[in-house]
């Protein structure tokens, strides 16, 4: 079982309150047992998560705890300084935590539909599993999908490492955010490129299935994107094996857009709270090659 909680807020005051809660961690000393008695490593520490009274990781010696508590404190009082409007969601895995933002009142980026809202990610762990780090984020209103850009706009990524011998100042994070906030409102137009690229690329059924095969990993996952593209899966029996596959019954010729593919990605993506978050990171990393490469080149891709 997956211990996440997901959790809504509709302004800062929301967010505040939610991050107040997050569990806190403090760094306690390791011991080995030598013979009959126990010796303190002297390189590396335990994470102790205080709320959960469990280990959270075993750490060098110069690992800077960033408390989430801390992170949402500054997240919230930078995004009141920039008096901006917000709603979103956050996501709670107790060691690791993430939100997604998103702006209300800001320029929209067209889609052809609805509309897309700008926002940020904002991601902390003590445990090892990412360092503080802030992304932009989108969102599309009509379906309600999340987009996270990675490292599709390397403009608008920026991570602050846990390491170092003095503590981390939530000053200057605080300063941080407010200067990425603005980054990302004002890189508003390069995603508008992206997205526009991508609608207006199209390409056949019978590559598309070569793409999303090297693309997306897990043979379920790969069935569930595969039906949201209304595409319709037959199960049969391989001859040779025996076993139960399942084969994907489409025209060959039939044509799908770049925008297409990466919306049925990030619907799954956004809408499935059961995914493992190795899934997570899978998927939202083939998300985001998939918007910013064009099919030719990722057809090269998949072929090497």
């Amino acid at each position: 079982m997956m211990n996440r909680v997901c959790s809504s807020f509709e302004n800062i005051a929301e967010l505040r309150t939610l991050g107040n809660k997050l569990d806190q961690h403090t760094k306690i000393d390791m011991f080995f047992k030598k013979g009959t008695d126990y010796e303190k490593v002297q390189n590396h520490r335990l994470i102790w998560n205080l709320s959960k009274e469990k280990v959270a990781n075993a750490v060098n010696v110069n690992f800077q705890i960033i408390q989430h508590r801390d992170i949402f404190g500054s997240v919230c009082d930078a995004l009141g300084n920039l008096n901006l409007d917000v709603k979103g969601r956050l996501d709670d895995s107790g060691d690791y935590v993430k939100a997604d933002i998103i702006f209300q009142g800001q320029k929209e980026i067209k889609d052809g539909s609805k509309g897309i809202q700008l926002g940020i990610r904002v991601s902390n762990s003590n445990n090892k599993k990412s360092a503080f780090r802030l992304e932009m984020y989108a969102f599309r209103i009509v379906c309600q999908n999340g987009m996270s850009s990675g490292n599709m706009i390397p403009e608008v990524r920026d991570a602050q490492i846990h390491f170092g011998i003095e503590k981390i100042d939530m000053t200057v994070v605080q300063a941080m955010i407010e200067k990425f906030v603005k980054k990302v409102i004002n890189n508003s137009d390069k995603l508008q490129e992206l997205v526009n690229e991508s609608i207006k690329d199209s390409i056949e059924w019978e590559i598309l299935e070569k793409i999303m095969k090297h693309n997306i990993a897990g043979k379920k996952i790969l069935i569930e994107i595969v039906k949201k593209l209304g595409v319709q899966t037959i199960e049969t029996i391989d001859k040779k094996s025996g076993r139960t596959i399942t084969l994907f019954d489409c025209e060959k010729t039939k044509k799908f857009t770049r925008w297409q593919l990466y919306n049925c990605l990030t619907e799954y993506l956004s809408h499935d709270l059961q995914l493992k978050s190795s899934a997570i990171t899978h998927l939202e990393l083939s998300s985001q090659t998939i918007l910013k490469n064009s099919f030719e080149k990722l057809k090269v891709l998949c072929t090497k």
